[in-house]
Order: C-alpha cells, then structure tokens, then sequence
C-alpha cells in the first residue's frame, strides 16, 4: 500500500511541476516558451513510463503458444514492442501540439518549440527501447518470463 502512495505522490507531483496550471494561457514571452519546453521533456518522460507499463502488461497478456516444440509467441510481443514504441513517439508529438505548441503566438518561438518537440520525441524514443531493453535483459535470465522473451534487437 505504501508503494502505492509513494507513486501516486510522485506522479501528482510531476504533472504539478509541469506547469499544468496555466494551460489555458497563451505563451507570449520567453519565460512562458522556457516552461514550456520545460514542461515537454516531463511529459515525455512521463508517457514513456507509462507506456513501458502499458507495454509490459500487454507481453505478460499475450499466452506462450507452442508450435511443435518450439515458442512462437516471442514474436507477438516483440511486435507490440515496437508497435508500441511508435505510439509513443506519436503520442509525445500529439501531446505536446495540443497542450503547448497551439498557444504559441510568436511564430520565431513556435520554431524554437517544434525543435524540442522533436528533439522531446527523440529522447521519448530512445528512453523506451533503453528502459524496455534493460527490463527485458533482467526478466530473460527468468524462467517462464513472458517479457524475457521479448527480442528487441532481432534473433
């Protein structure tokens, strides 16, 4: 239960420092440009998160299924592994338009913004593959571990 509270709290105090509060402000000046972009790596890293999440329960969903004597579902959720890699990456893009980019008024800043829009989608990307190739390379050395059999890097 104690975990729990712990990161409910850390997830709460992560969308307050994001600036969330002024959302429905339009960003005029460089301070209000510097939040933003700001506030876009934290939402990247918060999607990965919770995308790396969303993926792990989808591996452990995806039943072991014997062709012969051989496993075959590896492919299934290597394949959702990337599936969802792209999702996360469209979803840092998407995000990031609609809560910050649309609001940028001066159009100098609005490029400085898209430049870390994609350069927050690049760090989203790459914190994904990293972060889900370390979970899996610690849960292949277990047995009957449907992540572990996940092959991101190919076979």
């Amino acid at each position: 239960m104690k975990k729990n509270v712990t990161f409910l709290s850390l997830l709460t105090s992560l969308f307050l420092m994001s600036g969330c509060s002024g959302v429905t402000s339009r960003i005029k000046t460089i301070h209000d440009l510097n939040n933003a972009i700001t506030s876009t790596y934290i939402y990247g890293v918060f999607e990965v998160i919770v995308f790396v999440l969303i993926m792990l329960l989808i591996a452990s969903q995806i039943s072991f299924s014997y062709a012969g004597k051989t496993d075959n579902s590896w492919k299934k959720r290597t394949v959702w592994f990337y599936i969802i890699l792209v999702i996360t990456v469209i979803a840092s893009f998407v995000t990031n338009y609609f809560v910050f980019y649309r609001r940028i008024s001066n159009p100098q800043y609005q490029n400085t913004y898209l430049m870390h829009m994609a350069i927050a989608a690049a760090v989203a990307l790459t914190l994904y593959f990293v972060i889900g190739f370390v979970i899996i390379k610690i849960r292949s050395n277990k047995p009957y571990s449907k992540v572990g059999t996940i092959k991101p890097l190919g076979k």
